[in-house]
């Protein structure tokens, strides 16, 4: 019995919620989140330009020339 009420309470916590999120979202922007989110895993094979551009540290290889000079003259 504590089960089925505990599930009940569950089911219109959702519902509530769902419908919520459904009022300040909608529909359009849902579709767009799913269709950006499958276009990017299609696509993000290609893409590994983008991903080396977010790794890249400015200034990085600048420190890494200024201290095998260093060494160098050490």
């Amino acid at each position: 019995m504590k089960d089925k009420i505990i599930s009940f309470i569950w089911q219109h916590i959702l519902l509530f919620v769902s419908l919520y999120v459904m009022t300040l979202v909608g529909v359009g922007t849902l579709f767009a989140l799913v269709y950006v989110g499958v276009v990017v895993r299609f696509v993000n094979k290609h893409l590994g330009w983008f991903d080396r551009i977010l790794a890249y540290k400015p200034g990085f290889r600048r420190y890494v020339y200024g201290l095998a000079r260093y060494i160098k003259h050490q």
